[in-house]
């Protein structure tokens, strides 16, 4: 099976190669016959790849997870057919980002508390989103499931924050969610140390509002 290999030369990940574009949320519920279905094996095996996941020196093999998790590869190959079906899921799974902030407060206070997160330490589910995003440019599968747990809505609340305020100006908009984007590719891509307060603030007033001052303007 893909994905039983050791560490690579530069110590990322060994990650199968994809398997197609299927659904990846109906994959691990389906059963091949035989013994009656263990969930709670489901949700282990789920939990120990989400585990080597954020292990960056942690090779993503079908052993290592079952090892982990305490099953049989057997389990394993019951749910998923290959190893990047299994660490799709794993992704999927997952929710990296803040909650999103109050649709009440006006586009600068929405997006300061959105970058907040920049100024803590990688949380587990954002090392699980890190290494999809860090392989994502040669599996397509772990492509689609960093863009659906963290690209995604990483957008769709920087431009909720942009409406909030006073502007129609979508060139704007665009160029803020493509540079709260990078923000996040940096955090995710280079591990990049926290930021302190101020300069989650200074990002916010001195380049993010600069470019789009209408955001700050409470809609009424």
């Amino acid at each position: 099976m893909p994905g039983d290999g050791a560490p690579s030369a530069d110590g990322s990940p060994v990650l199968a190669p994809a398997a197609g574009r299927r659904d990846l949320h109906a994959r691990a519920h389906r059963g091949r016959g035989g013994r009656p279905r263990d969930h709670g094996a489901t949700a282990r095996v789920i939990a120990a790849t989400q585990d080597l996941l954020a292990d960056r020196r942690a090779a993503i093999t079908v052993d290592a997870i079952a090892t982990r998790a305490g099953v049989g590869k057997a389990t394993i190959y019951r749910r998923w057919s290959t190893a990047s079906d299994l660490i799709a899921d794993a992704v999927l799974a997952v929710d990296p980002l803040p909650d999103p902030p109050s649709p009440t407060d006006d586009g600068r206070t929405q997006l300061t508390s959105l970058l907040q997160r920049l100024t803590e330490p990688l949380h587990l589910a954002e090392l699980t989103a890190a290494a999809a995003l860090a392989h994502s440019a040669r599996d397509p599968q772990l492509r689609e499931a960093a863009e659906r747990t963290v690209l995604v809505p990483l957008r769709e609340r920087v431009r909720a924050a942009c409406r909030a305020g006073d502007t129609a100006d979508e060139s704007a908009v665009g160029t803020v969610v493509s540079l709260v984007e990078g923000l996040w590719v940096r955090r995710f891509l280079l591990c990049a140390p926290p930021l302190a307060s101020d300069e989650v603030r200074a990002v916010v007033d001195d380049v993010l509002l600069a470019v789009a001052p209408r955001c700050a303007v409470h809609r009424r």
